[in-house]
């Protein structure tokens, strides 16, 4: 069984231009993560996916293989669809190029899935919150799972919603306000680390499928393919993998250490 890892990048971000290329202890973020990419034991062969030539040129020369993509695609899953129709690979890993401090562990650990359930078509991993800060935060994705670790349902919003704190509060600054980590425990609400697994016959299936509602509603790609049926098998890590969304979440890690 063949396992490709790709680590979709663009260059332009709303909140953060450049913040592939951006310098982090010396080198790229874009490096970093390739590093902890190579150092997964199951990955077979990786490539940079992007449609820039400046990201194009930073990843040669860090010595990362480099896929051209359309510039059109609208989400990372659709670039790895797209080096999916070139590559006869069984499983694909979609890596997010923001994310540091991912851990190879866990990079084995969302193939794992893959490789020992059949039947299961995607997997992804996620992370206890460390703090009512972040699960407050749009950026923090969270994710809700049924009995068996497959996600019902990712969000950039607060969910679960709490509804008895809702009857004491009646305001929502107070609501928001009432939450502590034992609430969120409580819930088995989890933080969503930015990587997938896919079996070869649905990440082929994304450029198919039109952006759905909640996809649209939410700007999370993985709900594209919740909406479709797929279901999401979680893995869950005791390691946190913080993704830079802003200069401000770069400035931040400058003093963390870093996951293996």
């Amino acid at each position: 069984m063949k396992i490709t890892a790709v680590i979709p990048v663009r260059y332009w971000s709303s909140r953060f231009p450049g913040k592939p290329l951006a310098n982090f202890r010396g080198k790229s973020i874009l490096e970093y993560v390739y590093q902890q990419v190579v150092a997964a034991t199951l990955i077979d062969d990786i490539f940079v996916a992007t449609d820039d030539e400046r990201i194009e040129k930073a990843a040669q020369a860090f010595g990362a293989p480099v896929f051209k993509t359309r510039s059109e695609h609208r989400c990372g899953s659709e670039r790895v669809a797209e080096l999916a129709q070139n590559i006869g690979s069984d499983i694909f890993m979609n890596i997010q190029g923001d994310q540091p401090f991912i851990s190879a562990s866990v990079i084995d650990q969302v193939a794992s899935v893959l490789i020992n359930e059949p039947t299961l078509e995607m997997s992804s991993a996620a992370t206890p919150f460390r703090n009512v800060e972040d699960f407050l935060n749009p950026n923090m994705v969270k994710v809700l799972c049924d009995q068996q670790d497959t996600a019902i349902y990712f969000s950039r919003y607060p969910v679960p919603f709490k509804n008895s704190g809702w009857k004491k509060s009646k305001n929502w600054s107070d609501y928001f306000g009432a939450y502590g980590l034992p609430d969120l425990e409580n819930a088995a609400v989890k933080k969503h680390i930015g990587i997938y697994g896919y079996r070869r016959s649905v990440v082929a299936k994304y450029l198919e499928w039109h952006p759905s509602f909640l996809e649209v509603q939410e700007d999370l790609e993985q709900l594209r393919a919740i909406e479709q049926g797929v279901r999401i098998r979680m893995v869950f890590s005791s390691q946190d993998s913080p993704s830079i969304d802003t200069p401000s979440d770069l400035e931040k890690l400058h003093g963390a250490k870093t996951s293996r």
